[in-house]
């Protein structure tokens, strides 16, 4: 259930997303010292992917912004049992600067998942992340209940939906444990970073000065002279201060 909170008690001015269709199976919460703003600018910071948590993640196509909506497209190389290395294609929307969700078909594997992060503020700059993950199978026919084929096939197909269901609760749970990672090894960056309002980016980071402009319709009493600027422009040469080893700083 999502809740509106708007400046003078007005009604919503934005819509979410349409829903995706399943229900998550699996989901966490944890406190970080930051701002909502801050959580979510993490999906478009991909220098600290590699070096904080480990993963091959790129950047595959410029965002796109639409009013509340902002789809970062991206793909991330990992490791699975079995197929080995499999290339996933994961969009990723935050919806306002309270939900973020990640869609991704995995064809490889006949899966598909469904990630939602939502941050919302409990005090100044402290945030209560919840995640929540759904995996299903991709193929359409797991545990489907056939009634026609008499008793044995009601009862095949129950046990089908029964095992189907179980493994999709598994899939979920290693799923959040992926995710469960990555927010904790953020954690202590995120409680000792600075907020810079022009921070220094190197090539490559355009897509967080992108992200900021579009956040800034979110804050309607924003103090142009206190408030997140207008896009950053990226620096021609790395200093060593900017590289990825040292975490952004806005």
């Amino acid at each position: 259930m999502f809740v509106w909170s708007g400046p003078d008690d007005g009604p919503p001015t934005w819509q979410l997303p349409p829903p995706v269709g399943v229900r998550p199976r699996a989901w966490w919460s944890g406190e970080v010292l930051s701002h909502p703003q801050e959580v979510m600018e993490n999906s478009v910071d991909f220098r600290h992917v590699a070096v904080l948590h480990g993963l091959d993640t790129r950047e595959t196509a410029p965002p796109e912004v639409d009013g509340p909506l902002f789809t970062v497209h991206q793909r991330t190389t990992t490791r699975f049992p079995g197929p080995g290395a499999v290339a996933l294609d994961q969009p990723v929307t935050p919806a306002g600067l309270g939900m973020m969700r990640l869609v991704a078909e995995l064809p490889e594997l006949g899966a598909a998942l469904r990630v939602w992060v939502l941050p919302t503020p409990v005090g100044p700059w402290r945030t209560r992340v919840r995640f929540a993950v759904a995996t299903g199978s991709t193929g359409g026919t797991a545990g489907t209940v056939d009634l026609t084929g008499g008793a044995s096939g009601l009862v095949s197909g129950l046990v089908s939906g029964l095992v189907s269901g179980a493994a999709d609760r598994l899939a979920s749970w290693v799923a959040l444990q992926a995710s469960v990672r990555i927010i904790k090894q953020d954690r202590p960056v995120l409680a000792h970073k600075r907020y810079l309002t022009q921070p220094r980016l190197v090539p490559g980071e355009r897509s967080i000065g992108l992200f900021r402009r579009w956040a800034r319709q979110f804050y309607p009493d924003l103090d142009p002279e206190t408030g997140p600027e207008a896009e950053p422009e990226a620096e021609p040469e790395a200093g060593p201060e900017a590289g990825p080893e040292a975490e952004r700083s806005g």
